[in-house]
């Protein structure tokens, strides 16, 4: 008996100390504490090199993300530069384009950079500085007849692509899908859009099966795919557009790069702003010399990435990336269930009571009860995580962001739990006989093993 007892009392403990690693983990995750003033925390898409990629902590020109995975590009050299001189400490937080923009309004980080484009409609919700100017690159295999007056050219003018369309009757393109050139460009250019995707591998993909016959996207981007290290084959080769129209059509093509701030920090608006035209001042070819060390630096990470690039590393980098994401889920999971368990077993003597009464108020208490018991089976959970998401998150201030999200998906899951073990528990009950129950107290059994292995 004392050994039994020595056990139970272990596997608490050792169930305690989980719970309480897990919401420690949670603790650093949710930066649950105040923002140090000196802080800046800048949220970066990086699959764009060479304005912003991965990279790896051997690169002495890489910047640790607070994920654990290592970032760098001439935006990331650009923002170390702005927060050295603002007397800041950076801290970056990597994301998916679209979701980064929500990031930005949800204000889970303070800035946004990583080759995304200016336009009228992220201008009305965000504050926007540019910082460096766009040029669109076209990505094209060499052997491709529709482009064979321009194979070892670097530059087309829009004019050569008008003439190009109205020779061939269209020219296929692709792009990244959600991009100013998948909403956009393509459609000014008149280029006929097929299989937009979520990154550029892809994109290129669709180039090299000649299933289009060409990518656009940024000419940096473009340009560095096709150069000699990164385009072992020889297969594509890359143009700049130039835009050589004399009228309001120059403008048609004027998507500058840009930093994306929240609309009520205007101080970090001013002072970035203020940052970034000193910058420019004192060196008006800072993008140009950036963009050159982003290059090189891209170039070392894919001959290290080759020598190292084993199953393994592979493995290892991939747990890395969800880890996170596993102890987020696995620390929701268990408070639901315990904080469901709880909640039913208050809420199962009300219900047994007010089930059994003819009174008013009891009677209405039970139909609330039976009501949501049914509304959490018959609508999906993920509706409910919309609906509160929606209803709660904009509405809330202390819910913003990705606390935001997990205490809605825990409210959610708890209380579904909760009405499941309910509706169980009463259930039990209801078909249980008083012969079993007075068995077990005739047996010796006190209340709680009654509860533990009659009506459970």
């Amino acid at each position: 008996m004392f050994q039994l007892k020595i056990r139970q009392i272990l596997k608490i403990f050792i169930f305690i100390i989980i719970i309480l690693f897990l919401h420690y983990k949670l603790f650093k995750i949710f930066n649950f504490t105040t923002q140090p003033s000196d802080d800046i925390i800048l949220g970066v898409v990086s699959n764009s090199p060479p304005l912003c990629f991965d990279s790896n902590s051997s690169n002495p020109d890489s910047f640790r993300t607070d994920t654990g995975t290592y970032v760098s590009g001439s935006d990331i050299f650009l923002f170390k530069e702005l927060a050295k001189n603002m007397n800041k400490q950076l801290k970056i937080k990597p994301f998916n384009f679209p979701g980064i923009l929500n990031a930005v309004n949800q204000k889970i980080i303070d800035a946004a950079i990583g080759n995304m484009n200016i336009t009228e409609e992220r201008t009305k919700k965000m504050n926007t500085i540019e910082y460096d100017v766009s040029e669109i690159g076209f990505l094209i295999r060499k052997d491709n007849h529709k482009f064979k007056n321009y194979i070892n050219q670097t530059e087309i003018t829009i004019q050569d692509l008008k003439n190009l369309i109205k020779t061939h009757g269209h020219i296929s393109a692709t792009t990244t899908a959600s991009s100013i050139y998948d909403i956009e460009i393509l459609n000014k250019l008149n280029l006929h859009k097929l299989n937009p995707k979520e990154d550029l591998v892809n994109c290129v993909n669709e180039v090299e099966q000649k299933r289009v016959d060409l990518l656009i996207f940024e000419h940096p981007v473009i340009n560095l795919m096709t150069s000699s290290e990164a385009n072992d084959k020889n297969k594509f080769q890359s143009l700049k557009l130039i835009n050589n129209e004399k009228n309001n059509q120059q403008k048609d093509f004027h998507y500058p790069l840009g930093i994306f701030i929240n609309k009520k920090n205007t101080k970090l608006y001013q002072e970035l702003t203020k940052q970034i035209d000193e910058i420019k001042k004192s060196n008006p070819n800072i993008m140009d010399n950036l963009r050159e060390k982003a290059i090189k630096t891209y170039i070392n990470d894919n001959h290290q990435k080759q020598q190292i690039n084993t199953f393994g590393n592979k493995i290892i980098n991939i747990i890395k990336t969800y880890q996170d994401s596993f102890y987020i889920s696995l620390t929701l999971a268990i408070d639901a269930i315990l904080i469901g368990f709880l909640l039913a077993l208050i809420l199962l003597p009300l219900k047994i009571w007010c089930q059994s009464s003819k009174k008013l108020i009891q009677k209405a208490i039970n139909y609330i009860l039976v009501l949501c018991i049914h509304v959490t089976k018959a609508v999906p959970i993920t509706i409910q995580v919309v609906l509160m998401y929606n209803l709660l998150i904009q509405k809330i201030f202390f819910l913003k962001g990705l606390m935001g999200i997990f205490c809605i998906s825990l409210i959610i899951t708890f209380l579904n739990n909760t009405f499941h073990f309910l509706n169980n528990m009463s259930r039990q009950v209801n078909f249980l006989e008083s012969g079993p129950i007075e068995a077990a107290y005739a047996l010796g059994l006190n209340s709680k093993q009654v509860f533990k292995y009659i009506i459970l």
